[in-house]
């Protein structure tokens, strides 16, 4: 390949400069800098460190994959994270922000803890707000705003919105915010997603 090619001429350049008449001294090299994928991903490494460490203790595992599943998962070549019930697994790409994240965290609390969902359905109007965050302003085929607006979906991105970006989900959804606030308060795991946030919120 080229990169081969070209560690092949500059090893000879070095080795036998007389065959190259300096033109190798004539250019330049350019150079720039790149962050690795892993830079990439820890936007906020505090932050996805606690999440994390709180899917682990209600027990499913976050793991961050190159590539999302196998031949035969619809989607998984548009989606950022994935969410297995049946291996208790969470899978998020390279390069997907915490909220990515908190949203595959979020579907496990729906499943481990099914009166979430009752308690935020009460807060329709509410919640329906929070669906449309994920995508007003731009344009999505029908059948993906559809998904957005299912009552799993949308309790998923009421915990990301919580842990990423509480103060948009308090604008969108006060009520339910109070309510869920209220009721994790007396749950000796879930209590501490109050203490959880991106590690540029001081208060």
């Amino acid at each position: 390949n080229r990169a081969k090619v070209m560690q092949n001429v500059v090893k000879t350049a070095t080795k036998y400069p007389e065959l190259f008449g300096g033109l190798i001294e004539k250019i330049k090299p350019t150079w720039r800098k790149v962050g690795t994928i892993e830079h990439r991903i820890a936007v906020d490494e505090s932050l996805r460190d606690q999440i994390d460490d709180i899917a682990k203790r209600i027990g499913y595992d976050i793991e961050t994959v190159s590539r999302l599943g196998e031949k035969g998962v619809r989607g998984s070549k548009k989606r950022l994270e994935l969410f297995s019930e049946f291996y208790r697994e969470i899978r998020v790409l390279y390069g997907a922000t915490e909220s990515v994240r908190a949203h595959g965290f979020g579907h496990a609390v729906d499943v481990e803890y099914p009166w979430v969902g009752k308690l935020l359905r009460q807060y329709e109007k509410e919640m329906e707000k929070v669906a449309r965050s994920r995508y007003e302003g731009e344009k999505v085929p029908e059948k993906v705003s559809r998904v957005f607006h299912q009552l799993d979906e949308k309790v998923a991105e009421f915990i990301s919105l919580y842990l990423s970006n509480r103060p948009m989900l308090e604008s969108l959804a006060p009520f339910a915010t109070a309510a869920f606030e209220e009721r994790i308060s007396k749950d000796p795991i879930l209590k501490d997603l109050k203490k959880i946030k991106p590690t540029n919120v001081k208060k």
